[in-house]
């Protein structure tokens, strides 16, 4: 009887681990999937302005994957006390924003006239994408490292 019981222990262990593990890994696959959904948001943009051709929508801030699961989602829920939580809305907002601002021009049939605001708006869209992925990669981190601990 003690050997069955102390293999039922053992079962739940592990049963405990593979639960951690496999929140582990799902949550590690949403911040890949948000990050490659902002490369193809960014390249979406730059191949409109390079063939002066809208394809596709642009959505803003709110309506993306990660704007959803930051917003109204899971991220808010889980993430939401997580100390980069908060850093997450200003530099995501602005990746939507100056790449919208650069799709403008093709809209407009003005790229050639804005090349310099579109270099801009480029280089301000780099930047707060930068952050974005560095801030899901932190947050990622820090969430698990409070979950651990309990």
């Amino acid at each position: 009887m003690i050997e069955f019981e102390n293999r039922m222990q053992k079962l739940q262990m592990n049963s405990s681990k593979i639960q951690e593990e496999t929140t582990d890994v799902t949550y590690s696959t949403f911040a890949v999937l948000s990050k490659l959904d902002h490369l193809i948001f960014k390249a979406n943009g730059y191949k409109t302005v390079f063939s002066e051709e809208v394809k596709g929508h642009f959505p803003n801030d709110n309506e993306c994957r990660l704007g959803k699961w930051y917003f109204e989602g899971l991220g808010k829920e889980k993430f939401g006390t997580c100390a980069s939580f908060s850093k997450m809305q200003t530099p995501h907002k602005e990746v939507h924003e100056n790449i919208k601002k650069a799709v403008e021009c093709v809209e407009n049939g003005t790229c050639a006239q804005d090349a310099q605001n579109i270099m801009t708006y480029f280089n301000n869209a780099e930047k707060a994408s930068s952050e974005v992925i560095s801030i899901l990669s932190k947050l990622i981190e820090e969430e698990k490292g409070t979950r651990h601990k309990k």
